[in-house]
């Protein structure tokens, strides 16, 4: 067991303790004490035996001494003894931290396949940038302020109408500003009867998708915005499902593209894992098949109290 311990971890990449030196190259097991002890065999424990090629990986590894190598192998031999001896591998956590520790050179070696499949393609690429279309690709975009006349206000239209007589009076030099105006001014008209003026602002792409959050506009909303020809522009009254609408530009977002190194950069966490998560659920359904587990127990038995 404790070669399993230090085999993990080495594979985990943990300090063994002692002084750091030059890996040193191996040679043929020379000493007595090494013969009479199996010939590759540097030191035993009990039913533990540390062999040469053992000791080398951990020094190749971590760039330690033989010296500081073997001593703390032998330390772990010896709690490992002692742990077993206690009982630990009966105990529920050491069983899990054992089990994780073992697992985890396998893990590795499925990150490793998945990296040495080759260039990323094209469809990778695809199909992982179409959620970040808005750092990646995107399409020439507006940013509006709209005041909505509902439905249910009586004459809707009418009052639509008017109330785009007003804010048509009022502008600004800056986007802030005209803000500021467009609001004020859609806040202080009166609605004869009904819900009052809803005011908003919002930044999406010539097709409609929302660059603030998920979803996209109706079509006859966007189609109205972007037909205003200037900046600080205002639209004739549009009708969507909701109301009556008067949007008032105020940005227009230039289209964004990107390189394919570009986008490979900022998708790689995301490829990566993709890629890992290919190989470890290709083998892992493998490896099920020849070690199918045994389910002793359902959700609610294992929520009951024993």
């Amino acid at each position: 067991m404790s070669r399993w311990i230090a085999l993990g971890c080495l594979l985990l990449g943990l300090g063994c303790g002692g002084d750091r030196a030059a890996p040193v190259p191996a040679g043929p097991a020379q000493n007595a004490v090494n013969v009479a002890l199996g010939g590759q065999t540097v030191a035993r424990i009990g039913a533990t035996a540390i062999d040469r090629a053992l000791v080398r990986a951990v020094m190749q590894a971590r760039g330690l001494s033989a010296k500081a190598v073997l001593d703390a192998l032998v330390e772990e031999a010896i709690l490992a003894e002692a742990a077993i001896r206690a009982g630990a591998p009966n105990d529920l956590a050491a069983r899990g931290r054992l089990n994780a520790a073992l697992a985890r050179p396998l893990l590795d070696r499925f990150r490793a396949e998945g990296l040495a499949a080759g260039p990323w393609t094209d469809d990778e690429l695809a199909k992982l940038g179409a959620d970040q279309w808005r750092e990646l690709a995107r399409p020439e975009g507006r940013v509006v302020v709209h005041a909505l006349v509902k439905k249910e206000v009586p004459d809707a239209e009418q009052v639509g109408k008017r109330l785009r007589e007003k804010l048509l009076e009022v502008s600004g030099t800056d986007p802030e500003t005209n803000l500021k105006a467009f609001t004020e001014a859609a806040k202080a008209f009166k609605v004869p009867s009904g819900p009052p003026v809803h005011i908003e602002q919002l930044s999406f792409v010539s097709d409609g998708r929302s660059l603030d959050s998920p979803g996209s506009l109706l079509p006859s909303f966007t189609k109205g915005a972007f037909a205003i020809p200037a900046v600080f522009g205002t639209s004739d009254l549009v009708e969507t499902s909701f109301g009556f609408h008067v949007i008032r530009m105020l940005a227009i977002i230039p289209p964004k593209t990107t390189t394919r190194e570009e986008r490979i950069a900022i998708l790689e966490p995301q490829l990566v894992s993709a890629r890992v998560k290919a190989v470890h659920d290709a083998r892992l359904a493998a490896l099920h098949k020849q070690t199918p587990p045994q389910m002793l127990g359902s959700d609610q038995d294992l929520l009951l109290p024993k």
